[in-house]
């Protein structure tokens, strides 16, 4: 069975745009130079991520030469703020085509943690990327290794939607929805 979604296009924010699986955001959606296993670039392409926690608005607290503009290690989110089962705690609503679920505020350990460059994107390593200019959220996102790429992708077209939005619609292939499938649970 081939899998179908939707996804909205951002021109303010072109390098990324968010997912969601049964209404939490689970997966990003990146357009930025892909890179090989390796770490080095190669042609552009498309990744998913899984979202491992949200980051407060960047503050800059260290002085000018100890941070290097992206280029160390990101620490690891406190397991408080981790974005899982959890602490999420997502329950389906009796008779309702809903849910409920505990809202995790952002790392505060990431405030002073600047955006990860594009050109620092590597596969193998988490990222964090900017919040989305006009959404009201102020949250960055700390986003986990890549967890499949476009080779899971059958097809995809852009189209604009009733109210107006333009939507990347994607198509995964069978074995890019079974590995959705694992990846979303």
């Amino acid at each position: 069975m081939v899998k179908s979604y939707r996804v909205p296009v951002r021109k303010d924010w072109p390098r990324t745009a968010l997912a969601a699986s049964a209404g939490v955001m689970v997966l990003s959606l990146a357009w930025s130079p892909s890179v090989a296993a390796s770490g080095v670039k190669s042609s552009p392409g498309v990744t998913f991520r899984a979202v491992l926690c949200f980051a407060p608005a960047f503050t800059n607290t260290r002085s000018s030469s100890s941070s290097t503009a992206g280029s160390q290690k990101l620490p690891p989110c406190a397991s408080s703020y981790r974005l899982n089962a959890k602490n999420l705690n997502v329950k389906p609503v009796a008779n309702a085509a809903g849910y409920t679920n505990r809202t995790i505020g952002p790392d505060p350990a990431f405030r002073s943690e600047v955006d990860t460059p594009i050109a620092k994107i590597r596969l193998t390593s988490a990222v964090l990327l900017p919040a989305i200019k006009g959404s009201g959220m102020h949250e960055r996102y700390v986003l986990g290794p890549a967890q499949m790429t476009s080779t899971s992708i059958q097809s995809a077209t852009v189209v604009k939607s009733t109210i107006g939005e333009w939507i990347v619609e994607y198509q995964l292939t069978p074995s890019g929805g079974r590995l959705w499938d694992s990846l979303a649970k």
